[in-house]
């Protein structure tokens, strides 16, 4: 079948938007603070492809656009003479002009549209209040984060886009597809430069926790996928490989010892088949076909993944090293593929395993299931007394003594993270937003769209979930990223005869 890619551009935009976002997501989990600012900054970029996408780059080409590029250039010289001499990041500096431009275009644009030409938008104005009153109590705060300002203006603009509703089901459809195909680039690249010689796999990330996430984001991909293709009538064989691909990415989580992507994990493969079940939206033969293909697949995975990871490195071997991780104990060029460096078959067991049991043995610092949960319960008593109505500075987080060898850096959960950077009422605020959006996602399946249902609700069930116990609410994290982006189907008015 041929595809005619100018009549589908938008759909391929948001798959190269898509992949974009996990790039991000992998230099911010791996890079130094220089490198992660200018990543963190192309977050805009890359939503301000979709927002002037919408109705095409003539509609930014008028005098008043002129006139604010005009203004803009003459003041870039002295913003850029203040900021290279004042400001330390200077990537992250120049980043931030380039989005103000642009936000600065759009922003002339939605002015035109609705102050002036009195467009209508087709928008749940009550929702989005709801969002705008969080978002508010962010800015205000004592936190002195300027992510919630940038996140405001970014995605406020990608809000009030009028995005049709096929746009929006584009967005749904292209977005997941993006992620599948970041994810392979990104795995590739660990199964090319990145030997498996710690306990817990690390991936192309400096820290397993960030990679299980990853693993995560791509599992809410696969789901979103496979619900299409079967909505779609697409070959079996392509079913059959999305479910082998997410036996592989729960094997992956699983050797990352991340508790938390599993648990997520479990909790979205639940949750999609109360759906599929509920709505009947797969054939009951065929969904017991693909059921019987996961166990199978699920029992396979698990050697295979780890044959994967420990053997294909070594094929060309060539490691790479992020900040701070460079070692003797570590692998490095010229060592045999039998060295004892390398995590055997045996350690998984030994020390992996144990991160999931209650039983353990004290050979190294690896912490059960059990014992996290006290540590955890100390950090969130911790965080609790010093709850406030205003936040707290960053620089007053100064994490919670558990060891000599341990101090958490952070809250271990999303709620008390916010309560404790932006204060209690926005974290009340921000649990309001997740119940309307559970409203939200209950009448999208009612109404039978399941596509937007299982995008929009699947992503924040993951961003809540996996946030419950561990971090994913980072600026350029691929979770807070689709958290904001899902936000776009909760507020769209998809009901409306004009869209």
């Amino acid at each position: 079948m041929k595809i005619d890619i100018k009549k589908n551009y938008f759909f391929f935009l948001t798959i190269i938007v898509g992949t974009a976002l996990c790039i991000i997501d992998c230099i911010v989990g791996s890079q130094p603070g220089r490198v992660q600012f200018v990543a963190r900054n192309c977050i805009g970029i890359l939503i301000a492809i979709l927002i002037i996408s919408n109705n095409g780059i003539k509609d930014y080409l008028k005098p008043c656009h002129a006139i604010w590029t005009a203004i803009y250039l003459i003041a870039v010289p002295f913003a850029l003479k203040w900021g290279l001499n004042n400001y330390p990041y200077k990537g992250q500096f120049i980043s931030a002009l380039i989005n103000a431009w642009i936000y600065g275009l759009i922003a002339i644009n939605l002015f035109v549209k609705f102050a002036i030409k009195k467009n209508k938008l087709s928008i749940n104005y009550i929702l989005l209040s709801v969002w705008l009153l969080m978002m508010l109590l962010m800015v205000f705060s004592r936190n002195d984060s300027l992510w919630p300002l940038y996140f405001l203006i970014v995605f406020l603009s990608f809000y009030f886009t009028d995005f049709k509703k096929s746009e929006v089901e584009a967005i749904c459809n292209g977005l997941p597809i993006g992620i599948i195909i970041g994810f392979f680039i990104i795995q590739g690249l660990a199964l090319l430069f990145r030997p498996y010689d710690r306990f817990r796999y690390y991936g192309f990330y400096g820290n397993p926790n960030n990679n299980g996430l990853m693993y995560t984001l791509a599992y809410v991909a696969s789901l979103c996928i496979i619900l299409r293709f079967a909505q779609n009538n697409v070959k079996k064989v392509l079913l059959y490989m999305i479910v082998f691909l997410q036996t592989i990415l729960i094997s992956l989580s699983f050797y990352t010892g991340c508790r938390s992507a599993l648990i997520s994990d479990i909790c979205l493969i639940i949750i999609f088949l109360a759906i599929i079940l509920l709505k009947k939206a797969i054939n009951q033969k065929m969904l017991i076909n693909l059921c019987i293909s996961f166990v199978i697949c699920m029992i396979t995975s698990i050697p295979i993944s780890y044959l994967a990871i420990r053997y294909v490195p070594t094929i060309h071997l060539h490691p790479i090293y992020f900040d701070g991780e460079y070692s003797e104990a570590k692998i490095l060029p010229g060592d045999p593929t039998d060295s004892e460096k390398y995590t055997s078959w045996q350690d998984v067991w030994e020390e992996i395993v144990s991160r999931y049991v209650a039983e353990t043995d004290n050979k190294t610092e690896n912490v059960n299931f059990s014992e996290s949960g006290g540590i955890r319960l100390k950090v969130y008593k911790w965080y609790i007394h010093h709850l406030n109505v205003r936040g707290h500075r960053l620089d007053e987080e100064t994490g919670v003594y558990i060891s000599k060898t341990y101090t958490a850096p952070h809250a271990h959960n999303l709620f008390l993270q916010y309560a404790y950077w932006f204060g209690i009422p926005t974290a009340i605020v921000f649990i309001v937003l997740l119940v309307l959006c559970f409203v939200r996602f209950i009448g999208l399946i009612r109404d039978n769209q399941l596509s937007l249902a299982c995008f929009m609700g699947l992503n924040i069930l993951a961003f809540v979930v996996f946030g419950m116990f561990e971090v994913d609410w980072g600026v350029g994290n691929l979770s807070l990223s689709m958290l904001f982006i899902a936000l776009l189907v909760v507020f769209k008015d998809l009901n409306l005869k004009n869209i």
